[in-house]
């Protein structure tokens, strides 16, 4: 009888420690179960955010461009009004007599030359801008979109509590403080398995549940470099070259257009103040402003060359704003009470000859400054934009402004870099 009664007391000693342990380990898995479901909807809140902050960085991108362009269009619009002013309400010789034709013929092939930089510029500047919003709306609609599960990688992340019943019995026997219990492996031992003192059979140790999940969450081991470039950048970069001419054509129209409708504007002055006003000296002020103004604004955006081209050694940015100074003193000279005879018709013509020779070089330089030009990728200086030379390789002029949208800058010395190096 002792025996009997030793006997069940250990038999029903063991069934309460192993009830006991039963219970214990399947509170440890449901447990882990719920926090590695919690684990999985906080690591798709994270990629979430994260796909969010992408998307806000190509619609931003994009709003550089589209912004500037739209910026472009309404200048555009402005001074299509302005320039068509000129020509039709304002034209000369209706409320007056007909200027000289040396003077016409200046005024007229720029005011129109003006026109058509203008009608360029509108045209790059529509394409530049619907181009930009929809390759926006294709990478946010294709490739950067938002990481939500679907309703079967729930299913795989959660795990219900009859799954308890398929794990190992050591799983779901084991002792606590008796059985080792489980220990992953630290980050030294990761990096080098030699290093590891456990035995080789130690994985064992952890419980099922945490190995299948290593295998099904874990199993790609691949993954961006810490310093590497987003991958939405180098898409988007791929992307501008869609519109990156249009963006720079655009920036050059509107240079050429106020440089032409600057001098033009000059002329018009001339004109009406001798031609209606009778007035020598506001021809000579009004002419003035506009030649300093329109000398500053080939200052700013032309700069000096590092290379000998064809009218590289002759920048006629230089001389071509003071041209109107040249046609207000032959204007001056020919509604002067100063006989025909002494020979001030040739100085006249004289002058009216030079500013033509001026204003054809500047058209020859004009197309100089525009010509695609092929060329290496610029040095990278510190606190200098850049941009990549396959950009600027057979479709942009050398040392033209990169779209305001790129991720970097040009850093050539030409056409209009300072003021589109803000983007």
């Amino acid at each position: 009888m002792p025996v009997l009664a030793t006997g069940a007391a250990t038999t029903a000693a063991a069934g309460a420690v192993a009830t006991g342990a039963f219970k214990y380990n399947r509170a440890n898995y449901l447990f882990d179960a719920g926090l590695r479901f919690s684990r999985y909807t906080s690591g798709y809140n994270f990629a979430m955010a994260q796909a969010t902050q992408y998307r806000q960085d190509i619609r931003d991108l994009t709003a550089l461009t589209v912004t500037k362009m739209d910026t472009y269009h309404v200048i555009g619009v402005i001074f299509f009004v302005l320039n068509f002013q000129l020509i039709m309400a304002g034209r000369l010789g209706v409320h007056g007599p007909s200027p000289p034709g040396y003077i016409m013929g200046l005024y007229w092939v720029n005011i129109c030359s003006a026109l058509m930089f203008l009608c360029v510029l509108i045209w790059f500047t529509l394409h530049a801008s619907a181009r930009a919003t929809a390759g926006s709306v294709h990478m946010l609609t294709r490739t950067v979109r938002l990481p939500i599960p679907t309703p079967k990688q729930l299913d795989k992340a959660r795990r219900t509590g009859n799954m308890f019943e398929k794990q190992r019995m050591t799983d779901v026997f084991r002792v606590p403080f008796v059985v080792p219990a489980p220990k992953e492996a630290t980050a030294e031992e990761q990096a080098d398995p030699a290093k590891k003192v456990a035995p080789a059979g130690s994985t064992r140790r952890m419980p099922k549940w945490y190995q299948d999940e290593q295998k099904e969450l874990h199993a790609s081991k691949g993954g961006a470099h810490r310093n590497a470039v987003p991958e939405h950048f180098e898409l988007y970069r791929g992307l501008q070259q869609e519109w990156a001419v249009h963006d720079c054509y655009s920036r050059i129209g509107i240079l050429y257009f106020f440089s032409h409708w600057l001098t033009s504007v000059s002329l018009y002055s001339q004109c009406h103040c001798f031609g209606e006003l009778r007035a020598l000296w506001p021809a000579w002020s009004v002419t003035f402003i506009f030649t300093i103004a329109h000398w500053c604004l080939l200052k700013l955006d032309i700069q000096e060359e590092s290379e000998s081209r064809f009218l590289a050694m002759l920048p006629i940015e230089h001389l071509l704003p003071f041209t109107p100074i040249l046609t207000v003193a032959a204007m001056s000279l020919d509604y002067s009470v100063l006989r025909p005879g002494d020979g001030w018709i040739a100085v006249i013509y004289l002058i009216s000859w030079a500013a033509y020779v001026i204003h054809f070089l500047w058209a020859l330089r004009l197309f100089e400054l525009a010509m695609p030009h092929a060329q290496a990728d610029p040095p990278e200086i510190p606190g200098k934009p850049w941009t990549p030379g396959e950009w600027l390789g057979a479709t942009l002029p050398a040392g033209s402004p990169a779209p305001s949208t790129s991720l970097r800058l040009p850093n050539s010395s030409s056409l209009g870099t300072r003021a589109c190096s803000r983007r």
